[in-house]
């Protein structure tokens, strides 16, 4: 495996401010770390861009951007973490590729996954990105949100075509929202994939922000009036259910409330 000297030796940085709440010099850095003064020079300068270092007189700290990592880190591990059994117990009542997503700017981005073993399934990739307002993933996380945040997010339409049956204008995909709230869980046919049905339920945590959703995919040969309902609700379910272990307490959408100033709105059709 090949190592970079330079990001060890800003790793020993790192870990030596962390012991040092109050800073510590340039000079009791290279006596901390055993790295010539002239090269953490550099190395602090390209922290300090970062923002996980700060300079304050002739001290160095740690910055906002260690919190912000930290945070990421400790939100990805909840949220992976609850998925793990949840997962495999919805992968395992349908037999169908269940994967965890959360939103990313305009994309749904996929972060876990359990994997069907039906001969004819969704071959999932864990990182994959795909238009939010075309994947029921995306449409799930799109859901809470008011029409300012809506446009905020998706920016001007029409909207990328993925196949003949995407959604690509406001109207048509609040249309669609309206009736993803009605439900409780978000669905595409055929939108993102051709000959893929999946549904899809958002994932609260504590502090009753949608931070994931749960998908189902099932090719849409297999998907007949009575399975879509069973999915649908086996979907609902398991995203109540991480939702609660992740100290939820309203584990289904809510009607969004319209705001009075649609001047954002606007500006972006």
């Amino acid at each position: 495996m090949y190592h970079s000297r330079a990001v060890e030796r800003a790793f020993d940085v790192l870990s030596v401010l962390a012991d040092r709440p109050d800073g510590a010099t340039l000079a009791e850095l290279t006596r901390a770390t055993g790295v010539p003064g002239s090269t953490l020079l550099g190395i602090l300068g390209s922290l300090c861009q970062s923002r996980t270092v700060r300079e304050d007189g002739k001290r160095y700290a740690l910055d906002v951007g260690i919190l912000q990592l930290g945070q990421a880190y400790s939100a990805g591990v909840g949220v992976a973490g609850a998925f793990a059994p949840v997962g495999r117990k919805l992968r395992n009542a349908l037999d169908e590729t269940v994967q965890l997503g959360v939103l990313s700017g305009a994309d749904a981005v996929y972060i876990a996954r359990q994997d069907s073993t039906q001969p004819v399934r969704l071959v999932a990739l864990v990182g994959r990105r795909l238009p939010a307002h075309a994947s029921a993933v995306g449409k799930a996380l799109l859901a809470p949100l008011d029409d300012l945040e809506l446009h905020s997010v998706l920016g001007r339409q029409p909207f990328e075509r993925m196949t003949d049956k995407t959604l690509t204008t406001y109207a048509e995909l609040r249309r669609d929202l309206e009736a993803t709230r009605r439900r409780g869980y978000a669905e595409t046919r055929d939108e993102c994939i051709a000959g893929l049905h999946c549904v899809s339920a958002p994932v609260f945590d504590h502090s009753g922000s949608a931070v994931a959703a749960i998908s189902v995919s099932v090719p849409c040969f297999r998907m007949g009036k009575g399975r879509r309902s069973l999915v649908a609700a086996q979907v609902v379910g398991a995203a109540a259910e991480m939702s609660q272990a992740l100290g939820a307490e309203n584990t289904r959408l809510r009607l969004v409330k319209p705001r009075e100033s649609h001047s954002g709105a606007r500006a972006a059709r």
